[in-house]
């Protein structure tokens, strides 16, 4: 465990970063209930997957057919049936993208189609629907950072997408996907 979670099994707490511990519920036996960070464990598994997945930021589960890994079973399933398997059973009523999950649908629905960009930057005026792309606008335009070079030329992207689409056009000649930036 990493060195700000004490053994949390006896304690039936985390110990956060900020040095302070979760607390449990006074009506409940400390062996079957904890509360950290606002979250409610109900038990000492799911709480060292919490544990595991979030303090500890471990991927245990690896993807057979791509690079990807997931800090939990469930969603490396989920990954696996819904990319590779090409399942794709939510369909938007607006647009008729199609999406594996429908969580996914829902969230595409607020912010494509009713603009809902709940992630502001503190340092301009753009706003974002998805938190990691109001993280990746800080990283690569505030701070100027590029952290994807490419392997085969001297060139560096501040987004894995920029370096996949460049290695595909300029290394290997492509021209068979479509292009998010022009959508050809």
């Amino acid at each position: 465990m990493n060195e700000h979670c004490m053994s949390s099994i006896s304690r039936s707490a985390c110990r956060a970063p900020n040095g302070k511990y979760g607390r449990r519920a006074a009506s409940i036996p400390r062996s079957s209930h904890m509360i950290h960070e606002n979250r409610e464990f109900g038990d000492p598994p799911r709480h060292r997957i919490h544990q595991r997945t979030v303090h500890e930021a471990r991927k245990d589960y690896a993807c057979d057919n791509c690079e990807k890994k997931f800090g939990h079973k469930q969603h490396l399933l989920v990954h696996q049936i819904t990319i590779h398997g090409g399942r794709k059973d939510y369909t938007c009523d607006i647009c008729e993208k199609k999406f594996g999950q429908k969580g996914h649908l829902l969230t595409h629905s607020k912010i494509v189609h009713k603009n809902h960009k709940d992630f502001a930057c503190d340092r301009c005026e753009k706003k974002f629907g998805y938190k990691h792309h109001l993280l990746s606008h800080q990283r690569t335009v505030h701070e100027g950072r590029k952290d994807y070079p490419c392997d085969k030329c001297d060139k560096k992207f501040g987004q894995k997408n920029s370096l996949l689409s460049h290695q595909k056009t300029v290394h290997e000649g492509r021209r068979d996907f479509r292009s998010r930036v022009c959508q050809n």
